[in-house]
């Protein structure tokens, strides 16, 4: 249960959210069941995507650009379908994740010894701080984690208009 204190699960709900509050302010897809396919493919490519990339050599940091670029490629697509959600998402994202890696930032640098300093992977502690912030906290929740959010946050935003609101008409 300690996901329940973590922000990652909020994209789905604030996805919803903000997809209704867009349509209801006439900002909602022409078409909402095409709008929710782009984010579906998007999940689909993503869960290909990391599946391939557990089948590279697990060198760093290439693995790591490897990893983002997949949810990269993800949220880019889910964008595709929704581009006033994707924008609301991103601007979403980045208001959370931010202070998430400026938390992170004094935890590296005081070696708190929380989850915001311990990154899990065995040769974190032999890099000096610089290289192991932007590589274990600044980039991943700047790109993954934003990436993430726009990703499954369009899902849920689409499928809440699909099933919920009536269609526009152009």
């Amino acid at each position: 249960m300690t996901w329940l204190f973590g922000i990652t699960w909020l994209a789905i709900p604030f996805g919803a959210y903000f997809g209704l509050k867009l349509a209801r302010a006439g900002e909602g897809p022409l078409r909402p069941w095409r709008a929710l396919a782009w984010p579906a493919i998007g999940v689909a490519v993503v869960l290909v995507g990391l599946r391939l990339a557990g089948r590279l050599p697990p060198r760093f940091p290439p693995i790591l650009i490897v990893i983002w670029l997949v949810m990269v490629l993800g949220a880019a697509l889910a964008w595709i379908g929704w581009p006033a959600l994707g924008r609301t998402l991103l601007a979403y994202g980045l208001a959370s994740r931010l202070p998430v890696a400026l938390v992170m930032f004094f935890a590296m640098r005081g070696n708190w010894g929380t989850h915001y300093d311990y990154v899990g992977v065995p040769f974190a502690s032999q890099l000096s701080f610089w290289p192991r912030y932007l590589w274990l906290a600044f980039f991943p929740q700047l790109v993954f984690w934003v990436g993430f959010t726009i990703l499954m946050g369009a899902l849920a935003g689409s499928l809440a208009v699909a099933l919920l609101m009536r269609p526009r008409v152009s």
